[in-house]
């Protein structure tokens, strides 16, 4: 099977692309089918009639973009009906599961991931899907069990509708899906980044498919300041994105914000009102000011590496135009990857993560911006403990460059898998190694996509506090949650919080030898080394902090536990 990637799509995706009242859906794919679990060894499309009707479906074609084959005559579904698309050798296999259609060409679905489109006779889009392999955990990763759509009722969302089959042998062509609809909530709907194809458009980008019919009133968007939005539509090949069409040019070297979007995504979310404020510009010609920021290169087992970079200058930086690399042994540029994520912008102070496995990532870190990371087919290979990432334009100019090494890490950080390196000063050299440290413990451990937990304190003031002083954790939602917070002026600092009762016992141990960023908090709910819930009363918070250069010292803080 060939091995691809798709940037966009980091989850399993479906959507009607005809409209929410489409017919047919694609409810199951079988991507891998090596080695088989029970199912023949040969890809299938699954298809299924939600539409109430008899449909005539002759002439339709199933597509993945390179290649298309088309459906026989006298292809009739009636309503309810399931029908399994293969190629001629997996027609004899898979007729005995089920009614069979064999097309030629097949359009061959990759493992890694893959988009399939079925058209009517007239081209015109009826449904697609798109996934990755990271839907896949465990033994089912191997190969031999196919994706089901969970729940054929929400087929227009984006997000958290396939799996991996629970049938013995690995998938349920032809029949009911091994998955039923469960109840839940329907996933945010977010407004993730926005791009101007020309001077008089912009294409907004969200995480899930549009309502359609909302997505035509233009007076739901604006674009600040000053510009008005003549018409509005759904457009992109999941139609999670609005095109806007504009009254005036937008002015280049000059950054617009999306105003507050009037939305709801197909399964009837409005658009999150609390979203950070998504900018929009032309991109300059130069991609100048973009800096190497931090550096995951040893993951945990199953995990993937991490580059971020940060955009320190004042251009408007087209992602497209970078590079990732690295160096062999003789200084020779190698592996050189292209950042292949189509019109994202990085603007004056923002983050950007390029990474194999976004759903991976973040599982595993905080992801405070989940648009700022993006999805790379690959990396260059960069070694566990001495490397060198290399960032470049396409045209060979190299923007920044790290010889890293495992030694950079904190002294005391023992078990360096996990733990990213964090640069302390975009203004310092970046092949300082006193310019690097480990990510601090409260953070995870890493940062991607935001400010580092390692950043040199400009003030250099040194604080430790309690917030709040009184607190009750009685599910009210007011003042749930005792946070030790602190300040330092240099990184790698030690910390022990320890949480003694009235009488000078031990109740609870916060922090034991963790290390600090420059800034963070550690939170209490009031319960004791159990687990449990003290009683209401007076405690006292011992944190101690200590740096190699064998500088210590002591704060002591009492905080009041209330409830009730």
């Amino acid at each position: 099977m060939m091995r691809t990637w798709f940037c966009a799509v980091l989850v399993m995706l479906a959507e009607s692309l005809a409209g929410q009242a489409f017919q047919v859906v694609i409810s199951e794919v079988f991507p891998d089918p090596s080695p088989s679990v029970g199912l023949p060894e040969e890809e299938f499309i699954e298809l299924t009639n939600v539409s109430g009707v008899e449909l005539d479906i002759s002439g339709w074609t199933v597509s993945n973009g390179r290649t298309t084959g088309k459906l026989p005559d006298s292809s009739v579904l009636l309503p309810g009906d399931i029908v399994i698309i293969c190629s001629i050798n997996g027609k004899a296999g898979f007729s005995r599961l089920g009614r069979t259609i064999a097309i030629s060409p097949f359009p061959a679905l990759t493992n890694a991931g893959d988009t399939v489109i079925l058209s009517d006779q007239n081209n015109k889009p009826v449904h697609t899907v798109g996934y990755n392999e990271q839907l896949y955990e465990g033994v089912k990763r191997n190969g031999g069990w196919s994706l089901e759509m969970i729940d054929l009722s929400r087929a227009c969302s984006r997000i958290d509708n396939w799996l991996p089959s629970n049938a013995e042998s690995g998938g349920t062509p032809g029949r009911k899906n091994s998955h039923e609809p469960q109840p839940g909530t329907a996933p945010p709907f977010q407004l993730r980044h926005a791009w101007c194809p020309d001077s008089l458009s912009v294409i907004l980008v969200f995480n899930e498919t549009v309502n359609f019919a909302e997505a035509l009133v233009a007076s739901s968007f604006s674009v600040l300041p000053g510009l008005t939005v003549l018409s509005s539509e759904a457009s992109g090949i999941f139609f999670s994105e609005v095109k806007l069409l504009l009254d005036r040019p937008i002015e280049r070297n000059r950054i617009y914000e999306i105003g507050p979007v009037k939305l709801r995504s197909c399964m009837g979310v409005p658009a999150d009102a609390n979203s950070e404020a998504v900018k929009v510009a032309l991109p300059d010609s130069v991609a100048n000011g973009i800096v190497l920021n931090e550096l995951m290169t040893n993951p945990p087992a199953g995990g993937s590496d991490f580059i971020e970079v940060y955009n320190l200058g004042s251009n408007i930086v087209n992602l497209q135009t970078l590079v990732l690399a690295t160096r062999n042994n003789r200084g020779d540029i190698t592996s050189p990857r292209p950042v292949k994520c189509n019109n994202r912008n990085l603007f004056p102070g923002e983050y950007a993560v390029f990474t194999p496995d976004a759903v991976w990532l973040q599982k595993h870190y905080h992801s405070r911006y989940p648009g700022a990371i993006i999805s790379l087919e690959s990396l260059p290979p960069y070694p566990d403990k001495n490397g060198s990432v290399l960032l470049a334009t396409s045209d060979g100019k190299i923007l920044d460059e790290v010889n890293y090494s495992e030694n950079w890490h904190a002294p005391l950080i023992r078990v360096r898998e996990g733990v990213s390196l964090e640069r302390l000063d975009v203004n310092t050299a970046s092949g300082d190694r006193n310019n690097w440290h480990s990510a601090a413990m409260h953070a995870g451990y890493g940062t991607p996509g935001y400010i580092n937990s390692q950043v040199l304190s400009a003030s250099g003031k040194e604080d430790v506090k309690i917030v709040p002083e009184f607190f009750t954790p009685d599910g009210d939602g007011l003042d749930e949650i005792c946070e030790v917070r602190y300040q330092f002026s240099e990184p790698g600092t030690i910390c022990n919080i320890r949480i003694y009762n009235w009488n000078g016992q031990l109740e609870k141990i916060l922090a034991d030898n963790a290390l600090c960023g420059t800034s963070g908090r550690f939170s209490w709910r009031g319960e004791n080394k159990k687990g449990n819930r003290l009683p209401a009363g007076i405690y006292i918070v011992v944190t101690d902090i200590f740096r190699l250069n064998g500088k210590t010292r002591r704060y002591r803080h009492a905080v009041t536990l209330g409830f009730p």
